[in-house]
C-alpha cells in the first residue's frame, strides 16, 4: 500500500477488509508474518492487528475523507461517447474516544466509522436495433431476391406456424406474442441509432449505472488491569 493511499484511508481499509476488521482509526498497530511464521498460525502470510485501548487520560480524534464528482476526471469511455462524468460519492469519516473508567484498572476505547460509497459505472452493451424491436430482422441479410435472403452468409428467418421465409425478415406486429410486447417495454433503445444491433457487433447502448456501498459500525474494546503483570480485555463490533 502506497504512503497515499494508507494516508487517504482508500488502500489500506480496502485491503484488510472493510466488513471484517477494524477500521484504520481504531488500530494502534499491526504486523506482517510473511515467511518463518510459528507453528501457531495455518496461513503462509498472517496479518496481526492491535486495536487501540484506553489509558488514564480521555484521548480521541475525528476524521472525514471526501471525494466526490467535481474532483474527478471523466473516463475514457464516456469522453467517446460524449458522456458526462459518472457521478461519484465517496465519504469515509469516524471518530473514537479512550479514557479511564477507572483509573490505572479499567479503561475503554469505543470507535464510530461510516463509509458511503457512491458510485457509477457505464455499462456497454450491444442492444437488438429499434428496427429488431419492431420485428424488422432486415438487417441480418445484406441482399434479397424476390424478398429471400440470398446472400450465402446472410441469415434467413422463417415462419415456425407454416415454414415458409419471412419476406425480407420482418416479422408481422400481429405475430408478436403479448409478453414479448410487454418485455419489450422495459427494453431500452440503442444510444448509437446506426447500429444495426447484429451479434458480436460493436455495442449500440452506454448508459449509468448506479452502485452503493454504505456501512456503519461501532468498534469497542475493555481493559482491565488485574495485576502489573495480567490484564483482560474484550473487543466487540456492532453494525449501525
Amino acid at each position: 500500500v502506497s504512503e497515499n493511499d494508507f494516508n487517504s484511508g482508500r488502500g489500506f481499509d480496502s485491503l484488510i477488509g472493510l466488513e471484517n476488521q477494524p477500521p484504520r482509526s481504531a488500530l494502534q498497530e499491526f504486523k506482517t508474518e510473511s515467511v518463518s511464521a510459528d507453528a501457531e498460525y495455518r496461513e503462509v502470510s498472517t496479518i496481526m492487528l492491535v486495536t487501540k485501548s484506553g489509558s488514564n487520560v480521555f484521548h480521541g480524534e475525528a476524521y472525514e475523507y471526501v471525494q466526490n464528482t467535481g474532483l474527478d476526471a471523466n473516463g475514457l469511455v464516456r469522453n467517446a461517447q460524449g458522456l458526462p462524468r459518472a457521478p461519484l460519492h465517496w465519504n469515509q469519516f469516524g471518530a473514537n474516544l479512550g479514557g479511564p473508567v477507572l483509573k490505572r484498572k479499567a479503561f475503554f476505547f469505543i470507535n464510530y466509522s461510516g463509509f458511503l460509497h457512491n458510485v457509477s459505472t457505464t455499462a456497454s452493451l450491444n442492444l437488438p436495433s429499434t428496427a429488431m424491436q419492431q420485428g424488422d430482422f432486415s438487417a441480418l441479410c445484406a441482399t434479397y431476391s424476390n424478398n429471400v435472403c440470398s446472400d450465402s452468409s446472410g441469415t434467413q428467418l422463417y415462419n415456425p406456424q407454416t415454414g415458409q421465409p419471412f419476406p425480407n425478415n420482418k416479422i408481422p406486429s400481429t405475430m408478436i406474442t403479448s409478453e414479448a410486447q410487454t418485455l419489450l417495454k422495459y427494453l431500452p433503445a440503442p444510444t448509437t441509432s446506426s447500429s444495426t444491433g447484429l451479434p458480436y457487433s460493436s455495442a449500440n447502448y452506454y448508459d449509468t449505472v448506479p452502485l452503493a456501498y454504505h456501512r456503519k459500525m461501532i468498534d469497542g474494546r475493555f481493559d482491565y488491569q488485574i495485576t502489573s503483570s495480567d490484564s483482560l480485555y474484550e473487543i466487540g463490533r456492532a453494525h449501525v
